[in-house]
């Protein structure tokens, strides 16, 4: 199966391959946009969808490293 580039790309951007630096930067920088002290499931959701990561890719890890690394 082929695939364009640009969907290659897509599928990158929502964190289909992997959540990246870029994706805990993005939705650290909604959820503290958020003015929120405290982050619920629904909060991390919208933060994710606002910053174009689907929040379904991420692992307990990445929750994990986003609140010690990104959120303190």
């Amino acid at each position: 199966m082929c695939f364009e580039p640009w969907i290659l790309g897509a599928l990158d951007e929502e964190g289909y391959n992997g959540i990246r630096d870029e994706h805990l930067s993005r939705v650290a920088k909604e959820i503290k946009a958020s003015g929120a002290t405290y982050v619920d499931t629904a909060l991390f959701k919208r933060a994710c969808y606002s910053a174009g990561v689907n929040p379904d890719n991420f692992t307990q890890a990445d929750i994990d490293r986003l609140a010690r690394e990104y959120l303190k």
